[in-house]
């Protein structure tokens, strides 16, 4: 396959995607790597728009995005202001005869992710940065090179 089909089938992707956030009123967030991950890794791509539970959206849209982009290659959806909706895509590789079959899986599987990050993102906040900077002093950088910690002070008096 030459790449200017590539490129046009990708093309043709995304604006499917697109399509999918537009119809809850939002846009699509994605990376060009999670675009290009998931475009590669599905030969029949059927895309299936699911929704999670508002009161994740407490967390930060950076938790919530990376645990989608990374663990699920999820795609978001933002509202114009840029600010994370209840909703993501995922891209099946299989027609299925229920869409909403698929979208419940999704769903229930991004719940799970979802509740994770939940949880580590509460517990790490009970634990001040100060203490985990200072947690660095233990952490050897390199043998030669010293700790995290002095690898960190050095590179800020360089600013």
């Amino acid at each position: 396959m030459s790449l200017p089909i590539l490129r046009k089938e990708r093309n043709l992707f995304l604006k499917e995607l697109k399509a999918r956030a537009a119809e809850v009123g939002g846009k699509i967030f994605y990376t060009e790597d999670l675009l290009d991950t998931v475009s590669f890794i599905v030969e029949y791509p059927v895309i299936v728009r699911g929704s999670f539970d508002q009161d994740y959206l407490k967390i930060p849209k950076e938790v919530l995005t990376t645990t989608m982009i990374s663990h699920q290659k999820y795609f978001s959806v933002i509202n114009d202001e840029g600010k994370l909706l209840p909703y993501f895509i995922a891209v099946s590789n299989t027609k299925a005869r229920d869409l909403a079959v698929v979208a419940r899986g999704n769903e229930k599987v991004l719940r799970a992710r979802l509740a994770d990050a939940s949880f580590f993102f509460e517990e790490d906040k009970k634990i001040p940065l100060e203490i985990r900077f200072e947690s660095l002093k233990k952490v050897v950088f390199h043998t030669l090179l010293g700790t995290s910690h002095q690898k960190f002070c050095a590179s800020e008096s360089l600013l």
